[in-house]
């Protein structure tokens, strides 16, 4: 995971040009909340311990946008890569009253590469298609057995299109975004050189395995 994410810094001086975008963000945030933990017994009965859950998510983004030309034709594309650690502390007394403290460590980096191709894009109203996927690579350490867990890495691949309407007086802008995207079938790995052009085709002529849509609104001020 670290390798890969080396390599994504690295290349990324040759994607920035006088036309590209580039936003980092970072944020942390620390919860306390009341949960459940599930453990079983000799016989196989399941029991649910209460637990006081005490979780701090910390991540890391970087979004690059390249746009190449304007209405009908142009293209571009966008790379977004998250980082995130989310580290879970459980305190609490199992089945038989013995107290229990354990930590659950995740490490996800999610890199997302989406291909834009613009129908129709204006200052006030653009229509687009897009093509790309999404890389997830998971690690899970387990406190309570000690034990570190390589999870399913995957690539996603997806479809989707999206317009935006954006509304202006000078000061204020109002934009409304309609967005669909259809999933692909996910490839899973081990190791990055497990993925071959078969790998990819097999996803891209097999059958859709779902799909999200939705709507925002954006209202911007400047004074």
């Amino acid at each position: 995971m670290k390798k890969l994410l080396f390599l994504i810094l690295l290349a990324l001086p040759l994607f920035i040009t006088s036309q590209t975008s580039l936003w980092l963000s970072g944020s942390s945030h620390r919860s306390q909340l009341q949960d459940a933990w599930i453990s079983s017994d000799a016989s196989g009965e399941f029991f649910y311990n209460d637990a006081t859950l005490v979780r701090r998510t910390s991540t890391l983004s970087l979004t690059v946008e390249q746009i190449i030309g304007e209405g009908l034709g142009g293209y571009g594309f966008t790379l977004k890569v998250n980082y995130q650690i989310v580290d879970d502390r459980r305190i609490g007394t199992d089945q038989y009253g013995n107290s229990f403290d354990f930590t659950e460590l995740r490490h996800k980096f999610i890199p997302c590469l989406n291909f834009i191709y613009y129908f129709v894009k204006t200052d006030l109203f653009g229509i687009q298609a897009n093509i790309g996927g999404h890389l997830q690579l998971e690690k899970l350490y387990l406190g309570l057995i000690d034990t570190e867990l390589e999870l399913n890495n995957s690539i996603s691949p997806f479809i989707g299109a999206e317009a935006f309407i954006r509304l202006t007086d000078g000061r204020a802008q109002i934009r409304l975004r309609p967005f669909i995207q259809y999933q692909m079938q996910s490839i899973y790995f081990s190791e990055i050189n497990e993925i071959t052009g078969s790998s990819f085709s097999e996803a891209i002529n097999g059958p859709l395995t779902g799909w999200v849509s939705g709507l925002s609104l954006s209202l911007y001020m400047s004074y």
